[in-house]
């Protein structure tokens, strides 16, 4: 069972935390603009998308618990959707974005899954968002490659993981 943490300064620090790591990934993607010039249209789609997710995801510091578990819910159904994709390629043979994404999905799960806390789940997502981050700034760098261009945005240094604090029940 998940606890409700809302007044706890834990809760603002870790929802601060998975704030500013969505923020980064939004600002690791490139506007609009580059995606239609540079990308193909399921590119574009995904990475639009993305964006979107990831800037919902940097208000977390003035969430409620009831958004958090909501927002958590729905990262939950996509990061599953991610694993089936993956699986359904071929065991991790999609190649570049996916299977990087592939592996911080996996990274995290241990974390997730020995999380009793609101907060403790928050964390588990803030490395995926840090993992995220590298991944897709390694792919936009790719594809911009490819095709010849910068996007009109450099793209950002792989950023490093951070660890967090899991609290179960009793902690």
């Amino acid at each position: 069972m998940i606890e409700d943490q809302d007044r706890e300064p834990s809760a603002i620090r870790g929802r601060n935390i998975l704030a500013e790591s969505a923020m980064q990934l939004a600002r690791a993607l490139p506007d609009h603009a580059a995606f239609t010039k540079d990308f193909d249209p399921s590119e574009v789609e995904w990475l639009t998308a993305l964006k979107s997710v990831a800037s919902n995801f940097s208000t977390a510091g003035n969430w409620t618990d009831s958004e958090a578990r909501a927002y958590l819910d729905s990262l939950r159904f996509a990061q599953a959707a991610l694993r089936y994709a993956a699986a359904r390629a071929g065991s991790g043979q999609a190649g570049g974005l996916l299977d990087c994404l592939v592996r911080c999905n996996a990274g995290v799960d241990p974390c997730v899954r020995s999380c009793r806390t609101i907060e403790c789940l928050l964390g588990c997502q803030s490395e995926f968002f840090d993992c995220a981050k590298g991944c897709v700034t390694e792919a936009v760098r790719d594809i911009l490659a490819r095709n010849g261009s910068d996007g009109g945005k450099a793209s950002p240094a792989r950023p490093g993981r951070r660890r967090t604090e899991k609290k179960g029940v009793g902690d």
